[in-house]
């Protein structure tokens, strides 16, 4: 055998190969309520294998995993959770994604059609009856708790006279988390969410429980084909909706119809992956874009100087940045705001 010394380090590459087991290890540690036990108070390896009723080693091995991975702390043969877990795999925190965690582990990969699709090779795609149920819906709602809502929610504070606002617009809202973040924030408030006909009928009973339901109202519309959502609105709110439109050169287009739809003074903010992105985040992305080639889409991405340059021919001025923009504890995406000041 021909011995060949390397140029280069494996490391990276085969973490990748380790990495991709993690979610499975999550979703076994809670399925086995490793993370519901330690949530009490601090345990010993046997009080935890007692409460679980696991096996020794592997439950050894297993909490070992998750104290490399900053999930369980381990002092003095005494195991606890780490902030992150408490926040994010625990049930009774308002903000757990746990849902996410066992829907990757159980679900064949986002890129399973890479190949072919790379090969241009032919492949059922998914109906738009894909976002219209209620697992995919709780798959948004979930990651958006990771920092995209609670950014939304800070963000209101900012908003000029946003406490004498009556009525906004959620533009491709899905089940209208983010509208419940602004009716949270004001209590006067009243939401329309306009998305297509399956997902609105689905979304209907999604927030059934939630305290301000009653002001979240959903309109059936295909807003590809009908931009018209009516008029008089305090504010207009885009999440992740106008990539389409900004690769079509259609942004101006549509800002001079969010005009029309806008009380003089009223504001339209925008929530979508910008540019100035921190590593990470342009991983993420990179992700994103990646995943979402697969299915014929294109960029998920609007540059800041097209996003201001197109609401200034539209009737719009005193554009600004959200701070939460670079909010190290979500992921990052560009929130800004701007105002309408002239009629269109």
């Amino acid at each position: 055998m021909k011995i060949i010394q390397l140029k280069s380090n494996f490391n990276k590459l085969n973490n990748f190969l380790e990495l991709r087991q993690i979610p499975l290890i999550i979703k076994s540690a809670l399925e086995v309520h490793f993370f519901e036990i330690l949530a009490k108070g601090n345990k010993t390896l046997t009080e935890i294998i007692n409460e679980a009723k696991t096996d020794q080693l592997i439950s050894e091995y297993l909490l070992e995993v998750l104290v490399c991975l900053d999930l369980i702390i381990k002092k003095d043969n005494y195991y606890s959770l780490s902030l992150e877990a408490r926040e994010f795999l625990c049930e009774n925190s308002e903000n757990n994604q746990i849902f996410r965690f066992k829907d990757l582990a159980d679900n064949s990969s986002s890129y399973k059609n890479l190949t072919p699709k790379l090969r241009n090779e032919e492949i059922k795609q998914n109906s738009k009856k894909g976002w219209a149920n209620k697992e995919v819906m709780e798959l948004m709602r979930q990651s958006a708790k990771t920092g995209g809502i609670q950014d939304i929610y800070n963000f209101t504070a900012t908003i000029p006279n946003f406490a004498k606002m009556k009525k906004m617009a959620d533009l491709g809202g899905n089940s209208g988390y983010y509208s419940l973040a602004f009716l949270e924030a004001n209590k006067n408030l009243e939401a329309h969410v306009f998305d297509m006909g399956e997902v609105c009928k689905e979304a209907e009973n999604f927030n059934k429980d939630d305290e301000n339901k009653a002001r979240l109202f959903f309109h059936a519309q295909d807003l590809i084909e009908d931009f018209n959502f009516g008029k008089d609105y305090d504010l207009v709110f885009a999440s992740h909706f106008l990539y389409r439109q900004n690769i079509n050169n259609l942004l101006e287009e549509t800002f001079r119809e969010i005009n029309k739809s806008l009380k003089m003074g009223g504001v339209f903010i925008s929530n979508h992956f910008g540019d100035n992105l921190t590593k990470e985040a342009q991983i993420y992305l990179a992700l994103i874009n990646l995943r979402a080639s697969i299915s014929g889409l294109k960029s998920h991405q609007i540059n800041r100087e097209n996003l201001e340059n197109a609401l200034s021919k539209s009737g719009f001025g005193n554009f600004k940045i959200c701070k939460n923009y670079t909010n190290e504890k979500g992921i990052h995406t560009m929130i800004s705001i701007a105002e309408k000041i002239k009629e269109i």
